[in-house]
């Protein structure tokens, strides 16, 4: 074969629901296992070299409400889960695509902004139940290895084409 030094990357794929999300946010148990001082999002580490939040509030809002209504909403993607002494392994567990997506949900959750005139708070249980419902799957890549997380990250995040305002449907 001719693309046999071409190595595949392992990947897992899954699903969960945002109320899996929303409980790795507060559990204090998944900030223990990281290092002091790692920069977390959703329970899962930020990689240096993520870019920061970038999202207008409009299309924080956009997501959100996207969420509300049971649209697909995208993936994610992490890195492996890798722990010695007690502690993860840099670049264990750490967020390779999603980050614009999970700042909205924490964002929304803190009720830095509304959505529908509400913010979370102000919800009751049954409209709260309806968002925590929706599905967001994802992939786990089995490496911790900062040169495979980055290629893989300029993957997902240069390899598209930006759409122009007259493509607008």
């Amino acid at each position: 074969m001719k693309l046999d030094h071409i190595k595949k990357e392992r990947y897992r794929s899954t699903a969960c629901d945002l109320r899996y999300l929303l409980h790795r946010e507060s559990d204090e148990e998944i900030r223990a296992d990281f290092a002091p001082g790692t920069k977390l999002l959703l329970g899962y580490a930020i990689p240096d070299f993520q870019r920061d939040s970038v999202w207008t509030n409009n299309q924080k809002i956009k997501f959100i409400e996207s969420c509300f209504r049971g649209y697909d909403v995208g993936s994610f993607m992490i890195s492996n889960w890798n722990m010695r002494n007690d502690l993860l392994l840099p670049y264990s567990e750490c967020l390779i695509d999603g980050q614009q997506r999970f700042t909205a949900l924490r964002e929304y959750w803190s009720n830095e902004f509304k959505v529908f005139d509400y913010f979370w708070s102000e919800l009751d249980k049954r409209d709260k139940t309806k968002m925590l419902s929706t599905q967001m799957p994802y992939s786990i890549i089995d490496s911790i290895n900062p040169k495979i997380l980055k290629e893989t990250y300029n993957r997902l995040n240069f390899a598209g084409t930006n759409h122009d305002e007259y493509q607008r449907a």
